[in-house]
C-alpha cells in the first residue's frame, strides 16, 4: 500500500493542483469534503503530514483522477457504501503517466463553474488533455438540480482536502528546476482560460479591450512583473539627442561587416545561442543573472527552448519584429522529439510580452526579418519563489549521445550597455568619415 499525503486547497472548495513526479506505475489524486489529517506547515512534502504505510485510503465522499498507463478518468463517490462512478475517461498515447520522466501533472478544480480539468506540464488551455463540466449542456431546473445534489463537493462554506501519494525524491536525475520542485503546489484559481500573453497599459484600455480579452493589462500584472513593467515601459533603443547617428544603424553596421566587433562576436558563438546579451546594471540576486538585458537578434537567429528558472519577466522589443513561440514545460529528462510549440505570436516595436512562473514560462526566440532585432528583457523572481533558481534549463542535442538533454545556462554577457555603445557608435563614425 503506497504512502499518502494530505493537503488543503488554499481558497476554500477550489484550486489548481499541480503534481511534479515519476510514476511508473498509475496513481490517483482524491479531493474530498471529509475532514483529513494535514500537517501544521500545510507543507506536502513535509514529514508530519504522512499516513503510516499500511494506513489506506477511507472516505465517504470524493472525486478522484487516477491517471493510469495511456489513460486518464476522473471518478466521484457520495456516501460510504456507494459505488464509485466513472465521470469521464480517455485513452490515448500522451494522456497517461510518463514513467520515464519528471513530470507536472495538474488538477483544476473548478468551484463556481463544476468543472473538472487534468493535464501536463504548465496549466494552460492548449494542455489541457481531460475535461468533465458537470453543467454542460443542462437547463437551468438541471443546473439548480445539480448543484443542490453536488453541494458537498463545490462550495464555499468548507475546506476541501487533497490526498495523493507521496514520493521520495528522484537520485538518478540530475540538473533542471523541476527536480526541485515541490512535489505538490497549488494556484488558488482554477483554469478557466488562457491569459493573453500581450500586454497593454492599464491607462489606455478600452471598453473593446475589457470585451476581447486581447490583452494583459498593465496594473493586472503578477507583482514582480509589474514592478519590471513600470521600470522600462518607457525605454528605447535611439536617444532623441543624437537625431543623426542612430544606434540602431551602428548596431546593424556592426553585425553585418566582417572585423566588426558585433560580427566578431557572434563568430565565436554557438549556433544555438547565435544572439547577443547585453546586460544593464548590477546583479542584486533578484534573478537568474544581471536583471536588465538588451538582446540583439541577427536576421535568421534566436535562442534554444529555455525556460527563465521559474522567474518573472517582461520584455519589450525596441527594434524590428520577434517571433514568440510558446512551448510545454520542459520534463527531466526532456522528450526526445523535437517539440513543437503550443502557440506562437510576432512581437513589433513597442509592443510587451511578460512571463510568469506557471504562464509563458518555456519559449523560443526567434528574428524571421531580414533586420536585426533588439529586446529589452527583465527578469525577477517572484514574491512567493522560495528556490531561487539561478539558471535557464534549455533543451539541447547531444550529437554524442544521439539524443535531447535538458541542460543549464547561467546568465551571462557579451557586453555592458555603455562599452556597447561607445564601441559601434565609433566603429560607424569612423566607417561615416570614410
Amino acid at each position: 500500500m503506497p504512502q499518502r499525503r494530505t493537503a488543503v486547497f488554499p481558497v476554500n472548495g477550489q484550486g489548481t493542483l499541480v503534481y511534479t513526479v515519476r510514476k511508473k506505475s498509475q496513481f490517483t489524486i482524491y479531493i474530498t469534503p471529509d475532514k483529513q489529517k494535514v500537517p501544521k506547515s500545510l507543507d506536502f512534502d513535509s514529514e508530519f503530514s504522512e499516513f503510516e504505510e499500511e494506513q489506506s485510503f477511507d472516505t465517504e465522499n470524493y472525486i478522484s483522477l487516477t491517471v493510469g498507463e495511456n489513460f486518464a478518468r476522473f471518478k466521484l463517490k457520495m456516501h460510504k457504501d456507494d459505488e464509485e462512478r466513472v465521470l469521464k475517461e480517455e485513452y490515448g498515447k500522451n494522456i497517461g503517466i510518463e514513467p520515464k520522466e519528471l513530470v507536472s501533472y495538474w488538477f483544476s478544480y473548478d468551484r463556481d463553474a463544476l468543472t473538472l480539468k487534468y493535464g501536463k506540464g504548465h496549466v494552460m488551455t492548449q494542455t489541457t488533455l481531460l475535461e468533465f463540466p458537470f453543467l454542460e449542456g443542462k437547463s437551468k431546473g438541471e443546473e439548480e438540480h445539480i448543484r443542490k445534489k453536488y453541494n458537498i463537493f463545490f462550495n464555499a462554506e468548507e475546506k476541501k482536502y487533497v490526498v495523493a501519494e507521496s514520493e521520495k525524491m528522484v537520485e538518478d536525475v540530475t540538473g533542471g528546476l523541476v527536480k526541485i520542485e515541490q512535489t505538490l503546489q497549488f494556484y488558488p484559481n482554477p483554469l478557466v482560460t488562457n491569459f493573453s500573453p500581450i500586454v497593454k497599459d492599464s491607462s489606455k484600455v478600452t471598453l473593446f479591450d475589457l470585451d476581447r480579452d486581447q490583452f494583459m493589462f498593465s496594473s493586472s500584472l503578477p507583482p514582480a512583473c509589474k514592478e519590471l513593467y513600470d521600470n522600462i515601459k518607457g525605454l528605447q533603443l535611439e536617444f532623441p539627442e543624437d537625431p543623426i547617428t542612430k544606434l540602431s544603424d551602428a548596431i546593424r553596421y556592426s553585425i553585418n561587416t566582417p572585423g566588426m566587433t558585433l560580427y566578431e562576436k557572434l563568430k565565436e558563438k554557438e549556433e544555438q545561442f547565435a544572439y547577443l546579451r547585453v546586460t544593464l546594471g548590477p546583479d542584486r540576486r533578484t534573478a537568474p543573472g544581471i536583471p536588465y538585458v538588451l538582446e540583439i537578434w541577427p536576421s535568421g537567429k534566436g535562442s534554444p527552448i529555455h525556460n527563465h528558472g521559474g522567474a518573472c519577466a517582461i520584455i519589450k522589443v525596441l527594434f524590428g519584429r520577434i517571433t514568440c513561440n510558446i512551448y510545454n514545460k520542459i520534463t527531466q529528462p526532456p522528450e526526445q522529439t523535437e517539440m513543437q510549440p503550443l502557440t506562437r505570436f510576432d512581437l513589433n516595436e513597442e509592443q510587451m510580452t511578460w512571463i510568469g512562473p506557471n504562464w509563458y514560462q518555456t519559449h523560443r526566440l526567434h528574428n524571421n526579418t531580414d533586420d536585426f532585432c533588439a529586446t529589452i528583457q527583465c527578469y525577477r523572481y517572484d514574491f512567493n519563489d522560495a528556490i531561487h533558481w539561478p539558471n535557464f534549463d534549455y533543451v539541447g542535442f547531444v550529437e554524442d549521445k544521439e539524443k535531447y538533454e535538458l541542460e543549464e545556462f547561467y546568465p551571462d554577457s557579451d557586453f555592458t550597455f555603455v562599452n556597447l555603445r561607445r564601441t559601434v557608435l565609433d566603429e560607424f563614425q569612423k566607417f561615416l568619415e570614410g
